[in-house]
């Protein structure tokens, strides 16, 4: 062993002391940036969007392209393509025309799609739209900018209809039968076609929220298929307002655009002689989205209700006076379901019958694909 030396350590000569290296902490880098700007190239038209922020998804960047444009479609027909090449450049105006660009995948946020992007940094794209704008007067509903003549048709469906009934003037709209509605739709020549609604990719946390509220309710009340009109409302609850909450905290939608839940809402509009209520209307500003609810699980006239409560919607919301929006709609008894949309000249409706019986409080794997129908149409509307 060394022997023990309690002398002090000698101090270092001066220049050594000069010479060593600061002892300072290493700096911390700067802060990522939170926002970023947009440019949006369509049609030959180049437009931007400032400081937006990085924890948007690319879904609600639609929004921002059809409000930034004045675009008359849907948000779902509206497609954006990064033009980011592949070394990381991205091309000028002239250059952009011949990139073929990326679509995007609409469920991710800004910061997963584009990362490492400072505050300088643009990101660029190209705007397409599916099938063109819509155009204004589409369809063989001449009169639809005319609330009178949309009044007119549903009030001589309900004579027609009454002639055959012996009944009164008015009728409520869960009495309309397949007779009166054609009747309805023939008299302002309107389409019935049938069409597929899309589906948009659910987030895992918003699964996690419905199986835990859906639980919940089938401790309590036990399976839906028996249940009576409160008690399948209170399922639909489990779906419909996850979904809301959802959109409204992660899809980038602020102010006025943000979704709206009334229940139980009477559509009054004068000198219209059918009365209208709607379990729920989910509303965007001045959009609407309506669910029903199919009495004693006949979702076919539960689905008739919704066509004629969809005409009542179109009036006492003014939707008249902007032909090209929709009105979309869901009917549903939970283990059936329609879903619809009301534009100018035609109803498109799409029916789904899953004749699911559940029997555990774990959601049924059958209905995940009506909720993505459902959160679809909520980012849609």
């Amino acid at each position: 062993m060394a022997p023990r030396n309690d002398e002090p350590e000698a101090a270092p000569p001066a220049a050594a002391i000069e010479a060593a290296p600061p002892t300072t902490a290493e700096a911390t880098p700067p802060s990522a940036a939170t926002h970023v700007n947009l440019v949006f190239l369509y049609k030959g038209r180049v437009d931007t969007c400032q400081a937006v922020d990085k924890t948007s998804t690319a879904m609600s960047l639609r929004l921002l392209v059809k409000q930034a444009l004045k675009l008359r479609a849907h948000p779902a027909d509206i497609q954006l393509f990064s033009l980011r090449r592949g070394d990381g450049s991205w091309p000028d105006e002239d250059e952009a025309l011949n990139v073929e660009g990326a679509e995007l995948l609409y469920p991710r946020r800004i910061a997963r799609l584009f990362p490492n992007l400072g505050e300088e940094d643009e990101v660029h794209f190209r705007v397409e739209v599916k099938g063109g704008e819509e155009d204004e007067t589409t369809g063989s509903d001449e009169s639809v900018s005319d609330v009178e003549s949309c009044k007119k048709a549903v009030n001589d469906a309900i004579k027609f209809s009454n002639k055959r009934r012996a009944c009164s003037e008015t009728l409520p709209c869960h009495k309309f039968d397949i007779e009166t509605v054609k009747s309805m739709y023939r008299n302002k020549k309107i389409k019935q076609i049938k069409y597929k609604q899309r589906e948009e990719a659910l987030p895992e946390e918003l699964m996690q929220a419905i199986r835990a509220q859906y639980a919940t309710v089938y401790k309590a009340l036990g399976p839906f298929v028996d249940k009576n009109e409160a008690g399948k409302r209170a399922y639909i609850n489990t779906i419909l307002f996850p979904c809301v909450a959802y959109v409204n905290d992660h899809c980038g939608f602020t102010g006025n655009d943000l979704l709206v839940v009334d229940m139980e809402v009477q559509l009054l509009t004068d000198g219209f002689n059918a009365t209208a209520r709607a379990d729920y209307v989910v509303s965007k500003g001045d959009r609407n989205m309506i669910i029903v609810e199919a009495k004693n699980a006949d979702i076919t006239k539960g689905t008739l209700q919704t066509k004629a409560t969809m005409e009542a919607a179109r009036v006492a919301n003014k939707q008249l006076e902007r032909d090209w929006r929709t009105i979309r709609a869901i009917c549903t008894d939970m283990q059936n379901w329609t879903f619809l949309e009301r534009q100018s000249g035609v109803v498109r409706y799409e029916s789904k019958y899953n004749g699911v019986e559940p029997d555990s409080p774990e959601f049924p794997e059958e209905l995940w694909h009506m909720v993505s129908k459902m959160y679809a149409m909520l980012l849609d509307l």
